[in-house]
């Protein structure tokens, strides 16, 4: 079996020339994710690891959320008017399909 010794000086180039292109992948990637995320737009050099009670929302959520305070909101189980039926109705529907 053949066996080739590497110099310090190769391991070394190759290590920083896998670890640039490791690099440039994952910041590609962790910037098309954060492009998502809005906080990050204000805030671009975050590092957010505090996830336990409050996780950051990409802007999908935050737009759906906010359509659903501007349209939709209601009391569920206690309006006796229209709007508060049909959420009741949305609600009784989502809870049958996640059922498990």
């Amino acid at each position: 079996m053949f066996e080739r010794r590497l110099s310090f000086e190769t391991v070394h180039v190759v290590t920083i020339t896998f670890a640039k292109k490791i690099r440039s992948g994952m910041a590609s990637s962790l910037q098309s994710i954060q492009s998502h995320f809005p906080i990050f737009k204000h805030r671009p050099v975050l590092v957010y690891l505090d996830n336990a009670a409050t996780t950051q929302k990409p802007s999908s959520v935050i737009q759906t959320m906010t359509d659903f305070y501007e349209k939709e909101n209601a009391n569920i189980h206690r309006g006796l008017y229209d709007l508060s039926a049909t959420q009741q109705d949305v609600l009784k529907k989502y809870e049958r399909k996640w059922r498990i």
